[in-house]
């Protein structure tokens, strides 16, 4: 299995889908909604034939940064050009 997100890449933080309450949920919930960048990717392998992904996202503009796994984040779809609008 490969990493779903690049260095470079512009996301969006969400809730994961199986994510029980905890500490790390209501620092998480500030986060929740905002956009930002990967910064870094991470792997590890807690046994032989897994992997999991976590990401260090810069947030904003890049003041915050938060480590985030795989299923708290999606891509953001890039903005259509405004040159290519209105023709045919």
């Amino acid at each position: 299995m490969s990493e779903k997100f690049i260095v470079g890449q512009k996301v969006t933080v969400r809730a994961a889908n199986d994510q029980s309450l905890s500490v790390r949920d209501a620092a998480f919930e500030s986060f929740e909604g905002q956009s930002g960048e990967i910064a870094e990717l991470y792997s590890i392998n807690p046994t032989l034939g897994q992997v999991f992904y976590i990401y260090k996202v810069s947030i904003g503009r890049g003041d915050k940064k938060v480590v985030l796994h795989e299923d708290e984040l999606e891509a953001q779809l890039p903005q259509p050009s405004a040159s290519g609008r209105g023709r045919r």
